[in-house]
């Protein structure tokens, strides 16, 4: 045959498989099947292996068809990536986003209700909505992690996973950080002191889980001379803060430098 696309259409239907069946023995979705199988698309040099075993022919034959013969010179790392489960993990996170905000909106809402079966009712569904899209949110990356975390090229993967995953981290610590903030006291005599304080530490416990998230996507925070400036801003107005010559809600600023610190990183897996 002198099509790729038209040898691995045949071969799937002479083995009795579906796209779907073919998609889920590659680990891929059986939308990028049928781009194969139309010519649109071609999988990655790493991938090709595994298709031969699949489709039960030599990896040799794939690369012999006349259109593989002249991809085989252009192919590289923009042709690797499975889009479609990109854009599905991106989608998901939107969800989850979509979840936190809502909870946080009526986590903060029942301030102003009085009936107080109501507000235990909207509680109840801020609780359900937060186990929720957290429970979502984690089978989410463990799922994509797992389709890409031993393929050839990862950068895009890995970006994605990094920029996505910190993002939806910083919307759940929106609410604490508006607690800590609202409160804006640390005293541990009192219950809002205690919680203000809780508060702070779920923020740095997020913040250093971004920073571990960043690493195992293979990026390292980079230590030039902003994030050094950065840096040292953050300390200036901490320590103001401690001595009483700023008030509390600066800390904001603390918060913001440092989300701009750990977002400004590297790749290291090139």
């Amino acid at each position: 045959m002198n099509h790729f696309s038209k040898l691995i259409s045949a071969r799937r239907k002479e083995l009795k498989l579906t796209q779907k069946d073919l998609a889920e023995k590659l680990n891929v979705s059986d939308k990028t099947i049928s781009k194969y199988e139309t010519g649109r698309s071609y999988p990655e040099i790493t991938l090709l292996k595994t298709l031969a075993k699949v489709l039960e022919i030599d990896v040799t034959e794939l690369l012999d068809v006349e259109d593989m013969k002249e991809k085989e010179t252009d192919f590289g790392e923009e042709d690797s990536y499975d889009i479609d489960v990109i854009n599905n993990f991106k989608s998901k996170i939107l969800t989850t986003i979509g979840l936190i905000v809502t909870g946080t909106i009526l986590f903060f809402l029942t301030s102003i209700i009085d009936d107080r079966n109501i507000r235990i009712l909207v509680l109840a569904a801020v609780f359900i909505l937060g186990v929720f899209s957290l429970v979502f949110f984690i089978s989410s990356n463990i799922r994509f992690r797992s389709f890409y975390m031993n393929k050839f090229y990862t950068k895009e993967y890995d970006d994605v996973f990094s920029k996505y995953t910190s993002i939806t981290i910083v919307f759940y610590t929106l609410p604490f950080i508006l607690i800590s903030l609202l409160v804006h006291s640390v005293n541990i005599m009192n219950i809002a002191g205690i919680v203000s304080l809780l508060s702070l530490l779920i923020v740095f416990i997020c913040i250093f889980t971004i920073t571990k998230i960043a690493k195992i996507s293979n990026f390292k925070i980079k230590k030039d001379k902003i994030n050094k400036v950065l840096g040292v801003i953050a300390i200036i107005i901490f320590l103001t803060i401690v001595i009483n010559l700023l008030p509390f809600q600066f800390i904001l600023f603390i918060y913001l430098l440092i989300f701009i610190i750990i977002h400004r990183k590297v790749y290291i897996n090139e």
